[in-house]
């Protein structure tokens, strides 16, 4: 019994201990996005990453290519609009 209960202590002293760390690296950020939204965290992505989709690829290309405005055309969509 009384090395169960030395047990359950170790392992709550590893969880305060977890939840310090947490605290202090990450402040209320880490606990919010640790136990709502379940752990997901940003990630470092280099800009040819296969993750990105092709638009942000093109969007982060090393030169930007030149932007040609198209035409320019109304269009209503009720008629008071």
């Amino acid at each position: 019994m009384k090395k169960l209960l030395l047990s359950l202590f170790a392992v709550a002293l590893v969880i305060c201990g977890a939840l310090t760390w947490l605290w202090i690296a990450h402040g209320q950020y880490g606990f919010e996005t640790l136990f709502r939204r379940g752990g997901s965290y940003w990630i470092s992505m280099a800009p040819t990453d296969e993750r990105l989709t092709p638009s942000m690829r093109l969007a982060l290309a090393d030169p930007l290519p030149d932007a040609t405005p198209g035409p320019i055309t109304w269009q209503q969509a009720e008629p008071g609009f």
